[in-house]
């Protein structure tokens, strides 16, 4: 990948966790008629999906 490639990679990163990409709709609701969930909720939920034999 090159160097410029990866910058772009880090901005976008740190940008996410800086919370510039935390947008709020209602989409997820109307798409599947529940409540979003996090992605910690989510991860907990499938944690066996992960999990090594």
């Amino acid at each position: 990948m090159s160097g410029t490639y990866a910058e772009g990679v880090l901005a976008c990163t740190a940008y996410v966790r800086k919370g510039g990409n935390a947008v709020l709709t209602e989409d997820v609701r109307q798409v599947l008629g529940r409540a979003p969930r996090t992605y910690t909720r989510w991860a907990c939920d499938h944690k066996e999906a992960f999990a090594r034999d």
